[in-house]
C-alpha cells in the first residue's frame, strides 16, 4: 500500500505544505441535518434538512531534525516555522485545499483550530489540526413585489415598505426558510398562514413565498 501524502495548498499563492511524516491518524466527519417538527395530533415528525459541512481532524508530528522521513526533502526541519505558517493562514483567513493521496479527500477547507506541543524531549512538535469544509455561498435571491396591495405601514411610523418574496427551490422547507429569513424556524406555521398554505410541511419548487416583516407574523 502506498504511503499517504497529506498536502495543504494555498491556491491564492500557488504554494503547498507537504507534511514530512504521514499523520498518525486522520478523521473525516460529515452528515445531514434532520429537522424535527411537532405536528398537531401526530406528534414529532422528522424531515431531511440540508447537508452539513465536513470536518477533518489530523494528528501530525513535525520533526525538529533532518532525519529521514517519507516526504522530508522540502521540509525546513523547523516545526515552529510550520506552526507560524498555520497561524498566518488563520490570520489571513486563507481558503486552503486539503488533499490526502489515494483517498477521496480533496476539499476546500478553513484551518479552524491548531493545537500543538512537545512530549518526548526530542524537540519534535505534535500537532492536532481541525479543518472545516469551505463552501461557496451565493447571494440569496429575494424578489420585491411591485403589487401596491402588498404595501403596508410599519409599526414605527407610517413608512411604506414592500413585502419581499422567495422562490422555493428543491430541498426547501418552510422550517428552513423561516430560520433563514427570520432566525426563528418555529415561525414556519405563521408564515404558512400568511401565505395561505394549508400544510406547512408541503411546499414545492417554483412556489412563491411572501416574506413580510417579522412583526406581522
Amino acid at each position: 500500500m502506498a504511503v499517504r501524502q497529506i498536502i495543504l495548498k494555498d491556491a491564492s499563492k500557488g504554494t503547498e505544505f507537504l507534511f514530512p511524516v504521514t499523520p498518525e491518524s486522520f478523521s473525516v466527519s460529515f452528515g445531514r441535518n434532520v429537522l424535527k417538527v411537532n405536528v398537531h395530533q401526530m406528534g414529532d415528525v422528522h424531515f431531511w434538512g440540508q447537508k452539513t459541512a465536513a470536518t477533518v481532524g489530523l494528528s501530525v508530528m513535525l520533526p525538529s531534525g533532518a532525519r529521514s522521513y517519507a516526504f522530508s526533502s522540502d521540509y525546513s526541519t523547523d516545526p515552529y516555522g510550520a506552526i507560524e505558517l498555520f497561524k498566518r493562514w488563520q490570520d489571513e483567513g486563507k481558503i486552503l485545499r486539503l488533499i490526502v493521496s489515494e483517498t477521496p479527500v480533496n476539499l476546500a477547507v478553513l484551518l479552524s483550530e491548531v493545537q500543538y506541543g512537545e512530549k518526548d524531549g526530542t524537540g519534535d512538535v505534535y500537532t492536532e489540526l481541525t479543518l472545516s469544509e469551505y463552501r461557496e455561498t451565493g447571494a440569496v435571491k429575494v424578489q420585491s413585489t411591485s403589487n401596491p396591495s402588498l404595501y403596508r405601514s410599519s409599526q414605527s411610523g407610517g413608512v411604506q415598505q414592500s413585502v419581499q418574496s422567495y422562490t422555493v427551490v428543491k430541498g426547501d422547507t418552510l422550517w428552513a426558510i423561516a430560520r433563514k429569513f427570520y432566525g426563528d424556524p418555529t415561525l414556519c406555521w405563521k408564515l404558512a398562514d400568511y401565505n395561505g398554505i394549508q400544510n406547512a410541511n408541503l411546499i414545492y419548487p417554483g412556489q412563491i413565498v411572501k416574506l413580510p416583516d417579522k412583526g406581522v407574523l
